[in-house]
């Protein structure tokens, strides 16, 4: 099943008749608690609203009580309640949130699941390549072996037709393992370079717009090759973008990786010429890092600028 991290909630949702039936009910505090931790189990899962632990495992009560530490009793009672207002059907044997399309975001579900599944089929692709031509490589090798009545001239062709195809399959599993990544709106990499943009066109309205998913890709070769946190790299596009000598020299994540170590020295520097302060903590330990507020008409003309580049990328990608 295909991992999401949120699910979504109306901001109407205790407007609603049957929230607030239950409200009106003895232990109505935990029976909404247990409503919203039912929508997040049934996010976890991703299979149209159902909830259990495997599709041939479904969730009992007594699990259900374990899992929320709620009563026994109390768990019976809210299924019980939300079966009654048809917020959910157990007729299948799982727990099935109804209307789940209606209150969720099953479009980005679905993408989710759509991707990982994508995700999964090239993994198995190149795992298949790479075993059929390990599989040819050893038959070659042994056909020729056994067929030739090897001779020091024999030998040197036979080794070097070896090594040819050996190369050849190099090639080919590293063309299947370089297949272009897409990087989506839930993509902390996708994330990042959006925020660098938008410190951009705070520094400078005009900004010409980026191709956003080769900043992702510059980003994840920034974490996972280069060893940095995606805490460090939110710190040091905040640094470099209020920094006057680097906000002009920073404009794309290509950048932003290949002077990091340099700019880390320079805002160490900066903060040892003051004796009272200490180096910015997102560059020593990032387990913080810290935001000026922009002007808020700035913030959303800004917003507003990267909706409509996504909006633009997303068309160009359809055509």
């Amino acid at each position: 099943m295909a991992e999401i991290t949120w699910v979504k909630l109306t901001i109407n949702m205790f407007d609603d008749e049957k929230i607030r039936l239950i409200e009106a009910m003895p232990e109505a505090d935990a029976i909404i608690i247990i409503w919203v931790r039912l929508l997040t189990l049934a996010g976890k899962t991703n299979d149209d609203g159902r909830i259990y632990i495997d599709e041939d495992l479904p969730y009992t009560d007594e699990m259900l009580a374990t899992i929320f530490n709620k009563p026994l009793n109390t768990i019976r009672l809210a299924l019980e309640t939300f079966k009654r207002f048809k917020m959910i059907d157990t007729s299948e044997g799982v727990i099935l949130i109804t209307n789940w399309e209606k209150h969720q975001n099953v479009e980005g579900m679905s993408r989710v699941k759509l991707q990982n599944a994508e995700r999964q089929k090239r993994y198995r692709d190149r795992k298949k390549i790479e075993q059929l031509n390990i599989e040819d490589l050893e038959k070659r090798e042994s056909n020729v072996t056994d067929t030739l009545p090897i001779t020091s001239h024999h030998a040197i062709d036979i080794e070097v037709d070896i090594e040819k195809d050996k190369e050849k399959n190099i090639k080919d599993i590293t063309s299947a393992k370089s297949a272009k990544r897409i990087y989506d709106d839930t993509s902390p990499y996708l994330q990042l370079s959006e925020y660098l943009f938008s410190k951009m066109l705070l520094n400078n309205p005009e900004a010409k717009a980026p191709n956003m998913q080769s900043w992702a890709d510059e980003l994840r070769k920034m974490v996972e090759l280069d060893g940095r946190t995606t805490e460090q790299v939110k710190g040091m596009i905040e640094w470099s973008q209020a920094d006057d000598f680097w906000k002009i020299n920073v404009l794309c994540t290509k950048k932003l990786r290949e002077k990091y170590d340099q700019m880390r020295v320079a805002a160490n520097a900066n903060y040892k010429k003051k004796k009272t302060e200490k180096m910015p903590e997102w560059a020593e330990n990032p387990s913080n890092v810290t935001e000026t507020a922009p002007d808020p008409d700035q913030q959303r003309a800004v917003q507003e600028r990267i909706s409509k580049l996504k909006s633009s990328g997303k068309n160009s990608e359809a055509g």
